[in-house]
Formats: C-alpha cells, sequence, structure tokens
C-alpha cells in the first residue's frame, strides 16, 4: 500500500508526522534562530508569570522582580534551548540522510526499488483518478553476464553506473528513474501515451548505447519493455500488472534479437 495512505488514521503515525514536520522546521530555522526563538519565548513567558503573581499578590509594581525574572529566564532558556535546538536538528539532518540512504542505490546512486515502488503507486493513483496515460518501462543490459565473464565485475559495474547516468539523462525531469535490480533498471513515464513512450524507450536504447567502455571492442546494448496506460481505460490497473506486461514485452524484446523496444499495451 502507499505509504501516503497507510498512515491515514493512524493516530500514532499522525503523531510521528507531527513530530517528524515540527523537527524539520526547527532544522530549517536552525541552531541560532531556534535558540534565539527559544530564549524570548521563555523570557516573555517569565515575565508574564511574574507579573501575573504580582498581581495576584496585590503588588501592582513589578520593579526589581522583572530583572530577577530575566536574568533567571535568559541565561537558563539560551543554554538549555541551544542544547535542545543542536539534538534536534541534528538528529533530523541524520534521519534524512538515512532516510536518503535507504531510498538509494549504492552502486549507481540512482533511485532504488523501494524508491520507485513508492513513487510509481502515487503516479499511479493519481492518473487512474485523472484518467491520464501513463507509461512503464523495464530497461535491461544484453548479455551483461558475458560482459561480468569476460571483463571481470569491476567492468561490469562501470557499464551499470554509466548506464544509468546516461539514461537518467536522457528521461525528463518528471520522469522516475531508478534501478531495479541486477542489470536492471525501471522509470515510470506520467502523462505518456504510448507512441511518446515507445519513443522514450529507443532514446534510452540509444543513450545505452553510447556507454562505450573501454576495454570493451563491442558496444552496449540494451532491450526496453513498455507497457502503460491509456486515457480512458476504465479497467483497475495495479503496479504489479503494469511491471508484468512491461517484463512481457522486455522478452519479446530478448526473443527478437536484443537491443530493440517492444510494447504490452
Amino acid at each position: 500500500m502507499d505509504s501516503q495512505f497507510s498512515w491515514a488514521g493512524d493516530p500514532l503515525a499522525a503523531s510521528t508526522r507531527r513530530r517528524r514536520s515540527a523537527a524539520a522546521r526547527i532544522a530549517r530555522l536552525g541552531v541560532l534562530r531556534a535558540t534565539a526563538l527559544l530564549t524570548v519565548a521563555s523570557a516573555f513567558g517569565s515575565v508574564a508569570m511574574t507579573y501575573l503573581w504580582l498581581r495576584l499578590k496585590g503588588d501592582p509594581v513589578i520593579g526589581d522582580a522583572l530583572y530577577i525574572a530575566l536574568f533567571v529566564a535568559v541565561p537558563m532558556s539560551a543554554v538549555a534551548g541551544g542544547v535542545a535546538s543542536m539534538l534536534v536538528v541534528t538528529l533530523e539532518h541524520t534521519r534524512r540522510r538515512l532516510h536518503e540512504l535507504a531510498m538509494t542505490d549504492p552502486l549507481t546512486g540512482l533511485r532504488n526499488r523501494r524508491h520507485f515502488i513508492e513513487g510509481a503507486q502515487r503516479a499511479l493513483a493519481l492518473a487512474q483518478r485523472h484518467d491520464r496515460p501513463l507509461a512503464l518501462l523495464v530497461v535491461d543490459v544484453d548479455h551483461f553476464k558475458r560482459i561480468n565473464d569476460t571483463h571481470g565485475h569491476a567492468v561490469g559495474d562501470e557499464v551499470l553506473v554509466e548506464i544509468g547516468k546516461r539514461c537518467g539523462a536522457a528521461l525528463r525531469g518528471t520522469d522516475l528513474f531508478a534501478r531495479w535490480g541486477g542489470e536492471e533498471f525501471i522509470a515510470l513515464l506520467p502523462d505518456t501515451p504510448a507512441p511518446l513512450a515507445q519513443q522514450l524507450g529507443h532514446r534510452l536504447r540509444e543513450a545505452a548505447a553510447a556507454a562505450m567502455h573501454p576495454r570493451m571492442s563491442a558496444a552496449v546494448t540494451v532491450s526496453v519493455g513498455v507497457a502503460g496506460r491509456a486515457a480512458g481505460c476504465t479497467a483497475g490497473l495495479t503496479l504489479d500488472a503494469l511491471i508484468s506486461a512491461a517484463d512481457r514485452a522486455l522478452y519479446e524484446a530478448k526473443n527478437a534479437g536484443r537491443d530493440r523496444v517492444r510494447m504490452s499495451y
């Protein structure tokens, strides 16, 4: 289930989201500004409480009590607020970094399978809600085992990194591109009808062909399977079904001789 919807109706998840939102706001402010705000708020509260206490005692003159309220509250708030703000900012930056690492493929630096699934589920739900076209491409490096066996895994890794970089650059800013696993990559193309999806599939194939490794005598090729949802389609479509359709198209491309694009709509 999409994480956006799995939080609905869950009080614990909603509370966690509010805490993260507050921590993110403090992190955006920075330690100094957050400390200053906490100190000012604490000083104001201290003066207000002192004034109310004196009024309840029947003493209308705040006098030296004002300075006492400030001298006690301001230093303590500055120290405690500074420490607390530093801890919150550090923890928030650490959380963001860990989240980024959890969503990134360590070899290519692309988004990984987990990130792709979350983003693709949201995009598919929007496409079906607003009746918009959408395409999914599966890209597989041809004869990758032969590359590893002939040139070594280090060269194979470099080939994957270069293909990922070139294919990612060939796509649009709105497209979601990730390493799916092994020698496979995957792309989700919002608002993309079938003819345009096919064109983008050929663009990826041409981009991969330019990823020539100096230790290889032949160009690297990829096969691309394309599937999608056409506008006006009333049948419900799951992400798993879309990926399966693209896989079938990919197998057709492999069986037809590789280095080509096949579609399944």
